[in-house]
């Protein structure tokens, strides 16, 4: 296994992951804003949800169909764009995972070319003037991958217990874990990356 060679392809495969950690932590702001909006107006007009009973209502109370629509556009154009980002945000995860298994494959070959049938099992056992093991390498970005993976599932699944869910409050607690994901461990992240460029 050629050291430079390693070397190069994970720096720009870390510098890849970077561009798309910033792309998902950009996305998710955004979502997290987005959500709050949503939450925020259905709280204030419940009856937004259930829009002939809204529109029964504001007519009743002789608001004009004009203000109707304006409420609704807001409530509409907040989540197309909540939908928006969380689409994004699985866009990220998957160039993650591409990342993650093109590592893993560049390894593989390598070992195959430089050491034949008599390879380490896994890589493991690589030249020792790597300033850091070639598996430390694919193992941080699968790292990187599998929480980003996690926290995406976990927003999906939150966001489909506040759209069904009509209790206020836990609608307010769910929102906390969509935007903050307990799964998520910046520090890790952050160190998986500064390892990286050593």
């Amino acid at each position: 296994m050629a050291p430079e060679r390693v070397s190069k392809k994970f720096r720009k495969l870390y510098g890849r992951c970077s561009r798309e950690i910033a792309r998902y932590a950009e996305e998710d702001a955004l979502a997290s804003a987005r959500l709050r909006k949503v939450v925020t107006i259905w709280e204030r007009w419940s009856l937004l949800e259930q829009e002939d009973l809204y529109c029964a209502a504001l007519a009743k109370a002789g608001v004009k169909d004009k203000v109707v629509g304006k409420q609704a556009l807001v409530l509409q154009t907040s989540v197309d764009e909540l939908e928006g980002a969380m689409s994004e945000l699985e866009d990220a995860v998957e160039a993650l995972r591409q990342m993650a298994k093109e590592g893993r494959n560049f390894v593989a070959s390598e070992y195959r070319q430089a050491g034949g049938a008599g390879a380490p099992e896994g890589g493991r056992g690589e030249d020792r003037t790597l300033t850091i093991a070639a598996t430390d390498y694919v193992d941080g970005l699968d790292a990187i991958f599998k929480m980003h993976e996690k926290s995406f599932k976990l927003k999906q699944a939150v966001y489909g217990e506040i759209k069904a869910s009509k209790d206020v409050a836990e609608r307010e607690d769910l929102l906390s874990y969509f935007v903050s994901p307990p799964c998520f461990d910046h520090k890790m992240v952050e160190s998986a990356l500064a390892r990286a460029k050593t």
